[in-house]
């Protein structure tokens, strides 16, 4: 079994597990702070990819979000979200998934995404293209703000209120379709598949975006940090900037 199907076998195993739990009232358990938590949900997704990363790759490093960084002196790195969207997952709103992406050093080279409750998987390999179920997928072709379609995601206990609340002020003025659904990975996806056309996300850990910026990337579009920099996957709690391209430098222009 190759890495992609590795990867898709996997992803899905875990996003099964997901769909069973969704519904369900689970255990909660605090992390950082107050709306910070992770659920029975969470960890049972999360042992199942790093079971079967053990098991087929066992010599590459592991960094998740529930269990941390598990290394192995390799210069190569799974990074996981077991479950991305867990206030959503929680509330019983249908908006999370999965997602698991490979590290060469320091470059994202593979990347997945899925939405378990529409079996939707994203897959992108480092220039070979962004695939949803096995088709070609772009972002889109706007390129006026004012017709634009921009998501704002913060995870609150991990950014400043005050930058949040001027990036939504800053965005308003110039589009009139703003949308906030809390789930990098629905984002992430959202501007690579053409649905929307950017996302500033904020308080992202290098698991909540490492997949989705390589998708993106492969689809045609850009992902740098709020100030125009590189994006830089290992960063922890990162303000990035991701949209199709056409409308980034505008966006950065809003931004500054």
């Amino acid at each position: 079994m190759n890495k992609t199907e590795f990867l898709e076998d996997t992803i899905r195993k875990a996003g099964r597990s997901l769909k069973k739990n969704f519904g369900k009232t689970l255990s909660q358990k605090t992390k950082s702070g107050k709306g910070d938590f992770v659920t029975e949900a969470d960890l049972q997704s999360e042992k199942i990819i790093i079971n079967a990363i053990e098991k087929n790759f066992p010599e590459a490093n592991i960094l998740a979000e529930e269990a941390g960084e598990l290394r192995q002196d390799s210069d190569y790195t799974w990074i996981i979200d077991p479950l991305d969207g867990t206030r959503n997952f929680v509330n019983g709103i249908p908006i999370f998934g999965v997602t698991i992406a490979l590290a060469r050093k320091k470059e994202i080279i593979l990347g997945s995404i899925y939405i378990p409750v529409h079996d939707k998987f994203y897959l992108a390999q480092k220039g070979k293209g962004a695939y949803l179920n096995g088709e070609r997928i772009h972002v889109s072709s706007e390129n006026e703000l004012e017709d634009a379609a921009l998501g704002i995601d913060s995870v609150r206990s991990r950014t400043d209120n005050d930058f949040y609340a001027q990036v939504r002020r800053k965005f308003s003025e110039y589009s009139s379709w703003l949308y906030n659904i809390n789930s990098a990975v629905n984002d992430l996806v959202l501007v690579a598949s053409g649905k929307s056309d950017a996302c500033v996300v904020a308080g992202a850990w290098p698991w909540d975006i490492a997949a989705g910026g390589l998708i993106l990337q492969e689809a045609g579009g850009k992902i740098t940090n709020i100030q125009g920099k590189r994006w830089q996957p290992f960063n922890p709690l990162q303000e990035v900037l991701v949209s199709n391209g056409k409308i980034h430098n505008k966006l950065l222009k809003i931004l500054r």
